[in-house]
């Protein structure tokens, strides 16, 4: 597929979007290289190329573009976030029926031979991942997750009501009732 250089930077930085979803399999086999260097050199060139004649093609790819320079640049998820570090290790799409079996294998194998680079570049580029434990602690909502509890969650009752009746199947509404009667 002949792509000009403005679709060719945002593939470049999305390579397993690009392979699996778009279909571009010079991908094939390809590991996209989330190092800082690169990244910072694929946002270098993102826009760089003659503007679209058609205002919605044009406003599309500059919303990618922009896209990708707030993902990459503003907010370096690549910096925080395993799991893009992960979505290009990934060599299942190569198990779709796409191509024949030998190519396929080729593309898998020579996917997985990238994968030691690719692994020192993750550590060494999520350099800003919290690490647990470490630092203050996160503000979280009493009940969450990882947060400890001080005492057990408590059901509102009225005063005066048994615990008993309020257990009791069916009656929840009625015992509401009563308490907003009494005021309570």
């Amino acid at each position: 597929m002949n792509l000009d250089s403005r679709l060719r930077a945002v593939c470049a930085l999305t390579v397993p979007t690009s392979r699996q979803d778009a279909g571009l399999h010079e991908y094939d086999g390809a590991v996209q290289d989330l190092s800082l260097d690169a990244v910072r050199r694929g946002l270098a060139v993102l826009g760089a190329g003659p503007r679209r004649t058609d205002p919605f093609e044009e406003a599309y790819l500059a919303a990618a573009e922009e896209a990708l320079r707030v993902r990459f640049g503003e907010l370096e998820l690549h910096r925080v976030d395993p799991s893009l570090h992960i979505d290009v290790l990934d060599p299942s799409c190569y198990e779709r029926d796409y191509a024949p079996e030998r190519e396929r294998a080729e593309a898998r194998r020579t996917h997985v031979r990238a994968w030691p680079d690719a692994v020192d570049a993750a550590i060494a580029t999520l350099d800003r991942v919290p690490r647990r434990g470490r630092g203050p602690p996160s503000p979280r909502p009493a009940g969450w997750p990882g947060t400890p509890r001080t005492s057990p969650p408590r059901r509102p009752r009225c005063a005066g009501s048994s615990s008993t009746w309020s257990r009791r199947p069916g009656r929840a509404g009625t015992s509401r009732r009563r308490c907003s009667a009494r005021g309570g």
